[in-house]
């Protein structure tokens, strides 16, 4: 109801110019969208529009305080204070905003209550916070979590030094074009890999922001033009990372040690032989775990090259001899380098990755055992992709402080997309054949492997 120059009159009557209006409304009543259908001017649609969107927000303030204090009594921590005068609870609450991605506590607790944030994940990091304040970083947020489920537009410049987690709450999934804003997208089943992101990026902020920024690029997705820039960019991207003190602080905990000769001898780094139209090739370093060094790297090349002017070889077999594939770079020989920027000169004359490439559809690889870093970035560009039911599989650059630089940013973001690549970087989690096989890493499975020793590889 409503007065009109102090009459009661209906809502719908209709006003003249000067007429006095007074809206009469019960006790405690307060404006809801019904209104903008009874007003008539855009000053008090404004007044009421802005009205409703401050009560939604304090309503989601109320309700993310709710919830969030509901998780923290789970971790057996109780809701920090939100007295600004209290300091230690003022800046617990700009370092857990800063975690989440939001400008202070208020827009934090809103997210929570619209369910943008994940208020368990958020509570358990604040747990963290409050049992030791000072081992918080404080230069700002390194991961942003994101609720794709219900995620509004997020535009991230490519160059963004954050990592991008979206979380898929809710068991059917979120949508792709969602999916396109995060570096990589957990199920709602795998939310506690989130800690082992937060500490990867933590420990090289560095290393994890560039591959994600190179992943964003899409470099190397699709065509020769495209696979040369992505593996030129991952390269540069390497050299520059291998003078920084991320991998100079991994390099100095962890010391050179000189290798005896295994039972394989010190012989030839990759067997060869020809069987008609077949070429087989063995990675022959079993002493190592056939991990790739400067001697294996340039007799592959030169392997390689030749196949590929050499139209005979119909099919090339790559396998590894011992009990893994390859268990990544030689870490004896990181860093070694006297000058990264030669080193990345250097990589792209003898590129192994461009190599595989272009004898791919001609190539199957047999994985056994560890297939780490190189080992895995390496067989990914191969046609087809056989393992063994012990295979693991790891990207472990980013714990060094480094990306993977054996063109993985390229054949392995081709099989199984950036969002994997990423977890697979930034959690230093292993995958078996099972996982292999659903990502798409692996085309099929093969018996299991013989563990033939270096000398047995020879004499094949």
């Amino acid at each position: 109801a409503a007065k009109v120059n102090g009459e009661a009159v209906t809502l719908r009557t209709e006003l003249r110019s000067g007429d006095v209006v007074e809206v009469l409304t019960a006790p405690g009543a307060r404006p809801n969208p019904a209104w903008l259908s009874t007003v008539r001017t855009g000053r008090a649609r404004s007044k009421i529009r802005h009205y409703l969107k401050n009560m939604e927000a304090e309503e989601s303030r109320a309700m993310g305080e709710k919830m969030l204090a509901q998780a923290l009594r789970a971790e057996g921590m109780p809701l920090p204070s939100s007295d600004p005068e209290d300091e230690v609870a003022a800046g617990l609450w700009q370092q857990i905003a800063r975690f989440a991605g939001n400008r202070g506590r208020g827009e934090l607790l809103v997210d929570i209550g619209l369910g943008r944030k994940i208020a368990v994940i958020v509570a358990k990091r604040l747990a963290q916070m409050m049992a030791d304040p000072l081992a918080w970083p404080s230069d700002g947020p390194r991961v942003v979590l994101l609720d794709v489920a219900g995620a509004d537009e997020l535009a991230l410049p490519f160059g963004m030094p954050v990592v991008v987690v979206g979380l898929c709450t809710d068991a059917l999934g979120s949508s792709e074009a969602h999916h396109a804003q995060c570096d990589m997208v957990l199920g709602h089943d795998e939310v506690a890999l989130v800690d082992d992101v937060v500490d990867t990026v933590g420990r090289n902020p560095v290393a994890a922001s560039a591959l994600v920024a190179l992943l964003r690029t899409g470099s190397g997705a699709l065509g020769s033009g495209a696979l040369d820039a992505g593996l030129l960019a991952e390269s540069a991207t390497y050299a520059a990372l291998q003078s920084g003190e991320e991998f100079q602080r991994w390099r100095s905990t962890h010391l050179r040690r000189p290798v005896a000769d295994g039972p394989g001898g010190a012989g030839e780094p990759v067997l060869a032989r020809r069987d008609g139209e077949v070429l087989h090739l063995t990675l022959h370093r079993p002493e190592r775990r056939n991990a790739l060094d400067v001697t294996m790297r340039d007799a592959l090349a030169e392997l390689l090259g030749l196949a590929r002017v050499d139209a005979t070889i119909r099919s090339i077999v790559l396998d590894g001899a011992g009990p893994a594939f390859c268990s990544g770079g030689d870490l004896d020989e990181f860093g070694t380098a006297a000058d990264p920027s030669r080193a990345h000169l250097v990589r792209l004359e003898r590129n192994l990755g461009a190599l595989f490439d272009s004898v791919s559809d001609r190539m199957t690889v047999h994985l056994h055992g560890a297939a780490i870093g190189s080992g895995i970035e390496l067989a990914a560009f191969a046609h087809r992709v056989l393992a063994t039911p012990d295979v693991q599989i790891a990207l472990p650059e980013v714990s060094m402080g480094l990306i993977p630089g054996a063109g993985g940013t390229v054949s392995v973001a081709r099989r199984i997309g950036r969002h994997r690549l990423c977890r697979l970087a930034l959690t230093g989690e292993r995958i078996g054949l099972r996982n292999a096989l659903e990502w798409g890493l692996v085309d099929g499975e093969l018996g299991t492997p013989s563990h033939e020793s270096g000398r047995d590889a020879a004499q094949r």
